[in-house]
């Protein structure tokens, strides 16, 4: 059987673009466009960050030159929630 590129990449050892540890393909995320990926972790920082500063529209990893052009939707996923 053959597989789709993302079930390769959950199924392999990814190493994060921010951390450089190496996780399970599965708990990381790759960007679309730029392909670079990410532990949750990272990814959540780097969200969460963005969303502290009010910048959320410059959102992007600073190796690469792409912005990422996610919705508020996306940002709110990797964001956690905080106690109201």
């Amino acid at each position: 059987m053959c597989q789709t590129p993302q079930e390769e990449f959950e199924a392999s050892q990814q190493r994060c673009s921010v951390c450089f540890e190496e996780q399970p393909g599965s708990s990381c995320v790759r960007l679309p466009g730029c392909r670079h990926h990410f532990c949750r972790g990272c990814l959540q920082q780097l969200c969460s960050t963005h969303v502290k500063e009010g910048s959320v529209e410059a959102l992007r990893w600073a190796a690469c030159v792409r912005a990422l052009q996610w919705s508020t939707a996306h940002v709110q996923h990797f964001t956690p929630q905080r106690p109201r």
